[in-house]
């Protein structure tokens, strides 16, 4: 399976020449490595892509039959226990990035098998995925109307060259999503890092305070109620104050469910403490981690959802 790509940085090296952690992290350090790209390994049993937008890491699947969000530290994991695959490397413009992120995540409006149906292009807006052999091109559609495509390195603008692509070569397979494209980053490992020591200290603040059997259980219960209102927050599993999070989400809906886990936890506080006490206990605990949570909007999703 090949996507769309401007240009190869390095194409089908041995797994274990790999170091992804150093390449995903590239742009951090060198100006010159903040481009858009993404990795794809190829393993014996499944395939990995990375997607770095601005030489910033913001999201990864799997294909396995379908196409599945992953953890970027799932992704480092997997290559670190594997001695079999291969690793190509390429570069690619923003709207491409913007595409293939949208529709990888999501499950198709509509899918045409070419040996059995008819398509046409008589869907309003949206993007298409056609399957080549091993290779995809991607469209985008507008008022029924082809008007940009990607195809190996190819890029064609406007409706007669996006035609002339999407029919040059012979199509198996087309999936259609009456989506938008849009940047969707998926939840960093920084950022995990940040909510499960945020949750850790806070928990240690009321366990000195309240004791640990109350805290545990106040710990498990608000999680549970942010599994209600989250369905997602079923990859986070507690035990004591040990948490395990395994989540694999868009980012902001990642800190916005963290924010609803601590309102809902604090509050069970209320029947014990004032108001007043419990909110201090909550800035002790979160005074070190300030300014990180600010930048991520963290604080603005807690005070909402104290509304």
């Amino acid at each position: 399976m090949k996507f769309p790509r401007s240009k190869h940085i390095f194409e089908n090296l041995p797994i274990t020449y790999i170091d992804l952690s150093s390449i995903v992290n590239a742009g951090k350090v060198r100006r010159e490595d903040r481009f858009n790209s993404y990795l794809q390994l190829v393993y014996p049993d499944e395939i990995h892509f990375l997607f770095l937008y601005k030489g910033e890491f913001y999201l990864a699947v799997k294909f396995q039959h379908r196409f599945y969000p992953i953890s970027l530290e799932y992704a480092i994991k997997r290559r670190k226990s594997s001695e079999r695959g291969f690793c190509s490397f390429y570069q690619i413009d923003e709207q491409l990035v913007s595409i293939l992120t949208t529709i990888l995540i999501s499950q198709p409006d509509k899918e045409y098998d070419m040996g059995q149906d008819n398509f046409a292009i008589k869907h309003d807006d949206g993007i298409i995925m056609v399957t080549y052999g091993i290779e995809r091109g991607v469209f985008l559609i507008e008022n029924n109307r082809l008007i940009k495509g990607y195809y190996q390195n190819i890029i064609s603008n406007g409706e007669e060259k996006s035609k002339e692509l999407f029919v040059s070569k012979e199509m198996d397979h087309i999936s259609y999503y009456s989506k938008s494209p849009e940047i969707k980053k998926i939840v960093t490992p920084h950022v995990r890092k940040l909510m499960i020591n945020l949750v850790i200290k806070i928990a240690k603040e009321y366990t000195d305070k309240a004791g640990r059997v109350k805290t545990e259980a106040y710990l498990e219960a608000s999680r549970s109620d942010t599994e209600k209102k989250y369905s997602f927050f079923n990859g986070l599993k507690i035990t004591g104050t040990n948490i395990e999070d395994n989540i694999v989400v868009e980012e902001s809906k990642y800190i916005q469910a963290y924010a609803y886990w601590v309102r809902e936890f604090i509050g069970h506080f209320y029947k014990m403490f004032s108001k007043e006490e419990s909110n201090a206990l909550l800035g002790k605990a979160i005074y070190d981690y300030r300014f990180a949570l600010k930048e991520i909007d963290f604080i603005k999703y807690l005070r909402k959802n104290e509304e």
